[in-house]
């Protein structure tokens, strides 16, 4: 898993992206390598990453389009030639280097490093069904700041909550926007996604989606009414979530509270139906609607199970 021509493609994309961001691929054979591509610094420095294969840095020359770079070292640390690397690492601003993992498997984080420039942008991706994302990003996930986080979880794992909890547990994320993805969500998330959703702290804005692997209906997805309901009061700005099973009287008071909470914008795909329904209810309540306006988007099919989807966006009116 994991070649290097893989990782040269990868860190290759890092001149064509706009938004930065740290990857955790497909990780190799080594213990830890290729983890990070991009990172954007509080002060706008790129930070790259490289690892023990360092033929893929000597061929990218990717140094000299980084401010600064981290290097870390797999099992082959005492066979690799560190010379020419070491003239290219030299050409960035600043850079450090990471040990091999210790007898307890506990990967060592520099973390005066990160003190002193912490980051403000964080996407992060999962690809690979792999227990080390985990285990040997916690320590660092758990000395970064951030107040933008993008992450995707592309494989369906036991891991994913823990990951995600230990960068939202403990932190004050007021000022924070967070963009969340399921990729390969199957139904037996479903539960433990629910009560980390319901624990969810003060954000800025927060953006949720759900792609299912396999049969899925609407009486299984994440969002309820009671976690519509909660999460509102959790969003100063937005709140985007993909489908949910929402009924009437939940969107009723996901409306009324909107009109009071500090949120200012809420996006839902509910079935047609009710989209129409809540419309209707909203209409009758000239007081209320004069603080909100609802609007209803292009309808779809509910993952192609022939159930008619419409798209409910809640903006609340500025005076």
């Amino acid at each position: 898993m994991g070649q290097p021509t893989e990782l040269v493609e990868n860190i290759n994309s890092l001149s064509l992206n706009l938004a930065p961001s740290i990857t955790l691929d497909t990780l190799p054979e080594d213990p830890l390598v290729g983890i990070f591509h991009h990172l954007n610094l509080r002060d706008q420095t790129r930070l790259g990453a490289s690892c023990s294969r360092f033929h893929t840095l000597n061929r990218l020359k990717a140094p000299r389009n980084l401010d600064a770079v981290v290097v870390f070292w797999g099992d082959n640390y005492h066979y690799v030639n560190t010379y020419d690397s070491y003239k290219d690492l030299r050409k960035a601003r600043c850079w450090m280097r990471s040990w091999r993992p210790t007898e307890t498997e506990e990967f060592e984080i520099d973390e005066s490093f990160f003190a002193k420039a912490r980051t403000n942008i964080l996407e992060i991706a999962i690809n690979a069904r792999d227990v080390r994302p985990f285990r040997l990003l916690s320590p660092l996930f758990r000395t970064l700041q951030y107040t933008s986080l993008e992450i995707d979880f592309r494989a369906s794992e036991r891991n994913n909550t823990p990951l995600l909890r230990s960068l939202i547990t403990g932190r004050i994320l007021r000022n924070s926007s967070l963009r969340i993805q399921w990729s390969r969500a199957v139904l037996e998330d479903i539960g433990d996604t629910r009560q980390l959703l319901m624990e969810f702290p003060i954000v800025k804005n927060l953006h949720l989606t759900w792609i299912y692997w396999g049969v899925n209906s609407l009486e299984t997805e994440v969002i309820t009414d009671a976690i519509m309901l909660y999460l509102v009061d959790r969003c100063t700005e937005d709140l985007l979530v993909g489908e949910g099973d929402c009924s009437l009287q939940g969107l009723l008071a996901v409306y009324e509270k909107l009109i009071e909470c500090k949120c200012q914008h809420v996006q839902v795909t509910v079935r047609w139906e009710v989209a129409q329904a809540f419309i209707h209810a909203v209409e009758k309540q000239k007081t209320a609607s004069d603080h909100v306006h609802v609007i209803t988007g292009k309808n779809s099919n509910h993952k192609g199970r022939g159930i008619s989807m419409s798209r409910l966006t809640m903006t609340k009116k500025q005076y």
